[in-house]
């Protein structure tokens, strides 16, 4: 997703604990909460409780014995959430 959305700046993390940064465009990489704050907002109404962190974050730390449909399932939501606040 990171290559696919202008908005995502960074992308991090350490095996299951991952973050995003969000960003008004990637050359400024200006942090960019509104949007984080969208997706969160929109996640939630989909299913999806995601945690925001730092200015304009967001981490994603599922348990370490996720099923694998499980986690499909949350990162179907999480793209359709960077899909609709690309529009």
């Amino acid at each position: 997703m990171a290559s696919r959305y202008e908005f995502v700046g960074d992308r991090r993390g350490l095996g299951m604990m991952q973050a995003t940064e969000f960003v008004t465009d990637k050359r400024s990489k200006k942090a960019d909460p509104k949007i984080r704050d969208a997706i969160t907002e929109d996640a939630y109404k989909h299913g999806l409780i995601l945690l925001p962190c730092g200015e304009s974050t967001l981490r994603y730390i599922p348990a370490l014995n996720i099923p694998r449909d499980v986690l499909d399932a949350g990162l179907d939501v999480l793209e359709g959430c960077f899909r609709r606040a690309a529009n």
